[in-house]
């Protein structure tokens, strides 16, 4: 489990005075001494002064150090589902009932990272954990269901940016390429589907222009995503669209 960014508190404190005329100070003859140590009449920072200076490079230091950098890339998942939308890729076992097989491929490829080494519950996601004689997947690696549990699981993993529920879709949602789409098509509110947001445009084998998927099963290439001219023209019970999250 990663743990949430956090943000470094920044120093406001105004700087120590930098010469001993305006440095608080106690007089012996004619002369002003530092209060604190350092060496007001050689011209450098007093005591507090460089105390001041060292805690604000200590705050750049930690900023640069703890800021995350983006790790999933909806770009590079999008463009591994191009290229294997119609195919397989060997590297992985096909499954009878492969769409969560396919976006799990998708995401791992955008650098989504493994996570639960060989356990096999919803907050698991791995295939083949690497440096081990094994083969082998998590459920939520290959059944469309668990992939959404995983989702919602995982820190900071998907967030739900919408469901439609008893009402036709619009032609265009608001996901980004490379996030994921689940479908309930036998009226039981679970998932049995799972495709990949690829982007915006006309479906290439039937008449809609909108958002397009691209999935396993019947596999499909830049289809409309509610996918209803491939369904007799029904709409599915439920959908919903999860928003990967990038820092991932």
């Amino acid at each position: 489990m990663r743990t949430p960014r956090e943000e470094v508190p920044v120093d406001n404190r105004s700087e120590a005075p930098t010469s001993s005329e305006s440095s608080p100070g106690f007089r012996v003859g004619n002369s002003i001494r530092p209060a604190f140590g350092g060496k007001g009449d050689e011209g450098n920072l007093p005591l507090l002064g460089q105390l001041s200076a060292t805690v604000l490079i200590t705050c750049v230091l930690v900023i640069v150090v703890v800021a995350p950098a983006f790790a999933y890339s909806h770009d590079a998942a999008k463009q591994y589902a191009y290229q294997w939308a119609l195919s397989y890729n060997v590297d992985f076992v096909h499954f009878s009932s492969d769409c969560a097989n396919f976006v799990s491929q998708c995401l791992y490829a955008g650098s989504y990272p493994f996570t639960g080494a060989f356990n096999n519950n919803n907050s698991s996601w791995w295939y083949n954990w690497p440096g081990y004689p094994y083969v082998g997947s998590s459920d939520t690696w290959r059944l469309a269901a668990n992939l959404r549990q995983f989702l919602v699981a995982d820190y900071p993993g998907g967030w739900l940016w919408f469901e439609y529920h008893g009402v036709a879709p619009p032609q265009s949602m608001n996901l980004w390429a490379g996030d994921v789409v689940f479908y309930d098509f036998d009226a039981n509110d679970i998932p049995d589907h799972a495709a990949l947001k690829v982007g915006e445009g006309y479906d290439p084998n039937s008449w809609p222009s909108g958002s397009l998927v691209d999935a396993h099963n019947n596999n499909r290439y830049r289809a409309i995503w509610h996918l209803r001219p491939y369904n007799n023209y029904q709409l599915a019970h439920r959908y919903w669209g999860y928003h990967v999250d990038t820092a991932n």
